[in-house]
């Protein structure tokens, strides 16, 4: 691959947002015959199964104008969904006050999955109030995966 994730993210988001939609996050899964890179788009409203299609279009010729990937790749573009996952800083901190699952890197207080509300996201940091251990603090850098949690 010569392009970085970020690279890639910089290079589509202005396809996206030109349709009026917001680049939630990308995922790529490295395969042995080829690559899947998934585009996770959000709006004010949601974003409908035509509106993915048209993103996908827009996304793909700017992939094939920017040329990112040494062979085949597959395009997915979907919603991030009510359980949508926390990659980014601002993704936390547009979830402060929602219900989250968190996979940290290494060990803290003895475990490495959490539950819990996140309760402030700012400067690099995390904390969230969860019912066995209060609350905890973690670095953006030390947390592995994290999920918002669907509330019904």
């Amino acid at each position: 691959m010569a392009q970085s994730l970020g690279e890639i993210e910089k290079t589509i988001a202005p396809a996206v947002e030109a349709l009026g939609f917001e680049l939630y996050a990308c995922e790529l899964s490295l395969g042995k015959a080829s690559t899947t890179l998934r585009v996770l788009v959000d709006g004010p409203n949601g974003i409908t199964l035509d509106q993915c299609a048209k993103v996908s279009r827009q996304v793909a010729t700017a992939l094939d104008v920017a040329d990112p990937f040494s062979g085949r790749y597959s395009l997915e573009v979907s919603s991030p969904g009510m359980d949508r996952p926390l990659t980014h800083p601002w993704h936390f901190e547009r979830a402060v006050g929602k219900k989250a699952k968190l996979r940290t890197r290494v060990l803290k207080n003895g475990q490495r999955n959490f539950i819990g509300v996140i309760n402030k996201a700012e400067s690099g940091q995390v904390i969230v109030a969860t019912e066995e251990h209060g609350e905890i603090s973690f670095e953006l850098s030390e947390i592995e995966k994290a999920r918002l949690i669907v509330q019904i």
